[in-house]
């Protein structure tokens, strides 16, 4: 009788596997040889397994829980066996050693199961307003996350009613584009937009669950100045509501890292600025710092009229609006005509009076009677220079 030698090596016995992802393999036998390849009988050591793969779990029975306690068997009589279950696709190399013997490794091969999902790979990306994306790339996936062989039309939606896709940085970008075809399961397009925000970009296609990728656009540098409050109607003396200014790019969005000096100018040489409604309007404001492409101010004006307002900064177009300026309350009264030398019983020439309020400013509005009088008693008024100046008419 001839036995075995000690043990100096272990062996995975089994071939190597090809198997579906989330499944569990068949056995793997494992044995403890003498220097001559005997199967070392004597030997009932433990012997450590590993795998190169992170997701890779092993048990003693085909029914276990593979929950990842199970990092080593015990050989009975030189042999003994294990299974594995890996849901990462991939070739992945297993490791069987114990100590003072000669280690032994298998590859095995764990392939995707069948497309289930959609998932966009690329990370989510900040775009200038104009600017083509890097691509955005498409897979399909089984159950675990493995790209899966899929050949599917995958259709591309957006919140964003101004984003287009195309399949190339360089093309059209003309909202011809709505879909991309999978070849061996993925795929890839690249966007561009012109309206600054979050907008969601979402890939689906019949029989395989949607994804989404919220995407970030950015204004683009600023081109133009706007007053995006509407034209105020003010009486005269009294400040204005806040007209607000935005700095926007070419596509129409805020310019929100434009900073710059707004200059404020008014064809009224009475109208006055301030950044505060409280402020002193004293004709030291000329101009207003924008932050994040907005800013605001207000206006006082003593003179009624329809004045324009222009903002404008260097490199920007600028930007106007038309303001109303109406009279204030009634305050005074004046007789507008020169004074008058008449002869004895003969008519005047018209005498006009005006109401105006404390600006100067005739009240357009005021319509009450006006008393006339005169420090002679015998001075007759009427609104005719045929009346019968009878001394009837002492108002008009």
């Amino acid at each position: 009788t001839v036995v075995a030698a000690a043990a100096t090596a272990l062996y995975i016995t089994s071939t190597a596997q090809t198997l579906m992802a989330g499944s569990v393999s068949s056995v793997v036998n494992v044995q403890a040889r003498d220097t001559y390849g005997n199967i070392a009988t004597g030997f009932s050591g433990t012997v450590s397994i590993a795998t190169t793969s992170g997701t890779m779990k092993f048990d003693t029975s085909s029914t276990g829980s593979f929950n990842g306690t199970v990092t080593s068997i015990t050989l009975s009589a030189g042999a003994g066996s294990f299974y594995f279950k890996d849901t990462t696709a991939g070739s992945h190399t297993i490791t069987v050693s114990a100590t003072g013997l000669t280690s032994a490794n298998q590859v095995e091969t764990v392939n995707a199961g069948s497309a289930v999902k959609l998932a966009i790979t690329s990370v989510a990306q900040t775009v200038t307003a104009g600017v083509v994306s890097s691509v955005v790339s498409v897979q399909a996936q089984d159950t675990y996350g493995n790209l899966a062989s899929s050949n599917a039309v995958v259709s591309i939606a957006s919140t964003s009613g101004t984003m287009r896709f195309d399949t190339s940085a360089a093309g059209l970008f003309n909202g011809t584009i709505t879909s991309i075809t999978l070849s061996a399961g993925s795929g890839s397009f690249y966007f561009k937009d012109t309206t600054a925000g979050s907008h969601t970009v979402t890939v689906s296609t019949i029989g395989l669950t949607s994804t989404s990728q919220v995407e970030t656009v950015m204004a683009a540098t600023a081109t133009a100045l706007y007053i995006t409050s509407t034209a105020q109607t003010v009486v005269a003396g009294a400040v204005s509501s806040a007209v607000t200014v935005e700095a926007r790019d070419s596509y129409g969005n805020v310019a929100t890292g434009f900073g710059g000096t707004v200059n404020l100018s008014s064809t009224s040489g009475t109208m006055r600025f301030d950044i505060s409604a409280a402020g002193l309007f004293n004709g030291t404001v000329t101009s207003i710092t924008l932050s994040g492409g907005t800013g605001s101010f207000y206006f006082k004006d003593t003179k009624v009229g329809s004045p324009t307002i222009t903002i404008s900064a260097a490199g920007l177009t600028p930007a106007s609006q038309i303001e109303t300026i109406t009279p204030a309350p009634a305050s005074a009264l004046y007789i507008t005509s020169a004074a008058q030398t008449a002869v004895a019983g003969a008519v005047s020439s018209v005498v006009t009076v005006e109401v105006r309020d404390a600006f100067g400013n005739i009240v357009t509005g005021f319509g009450s009677a006006v008393n006339l009088s005169s420090t002679s008693g015998t001075m007759k008024f009427d609104t005719s220079s045929t009346g019968p100046f009878n001394g009837t008419v002492t108002s008009i």
